[in-house]
């Protein structure tokens, strides 16, 4: 098993958001090895704030 395998089952196995919350904040350095963008993580979990959940623009691009 990989590091960032075991990082995914760690995570995943953290019974609250604000546990997950300080597991990627205690783990950002290594987390940020593989290319994780861990402060977006911690604002997205700390705020409920995901792309998904965001209106669809109407007119994306299009300066009108």
């Amino acid at each position: 098993m990989t590091k960032l395998q075991q990082h995914y089952i760690n995570f995943q196995s953290q019974p609250t958001i604000p546990h997950k919350i300080q597991y990627l904040q205690k783990n950002q350095n290594e987390l940020s090895t593989y290319n994780i963008n861990v402060p977006n993580l911690i604002k997205a979990w700390s705020t409920n704030d995901w792309p998904w959940l965001r209106p669809k623009q109407t007119n994306p691009g299009n300066i009108q």
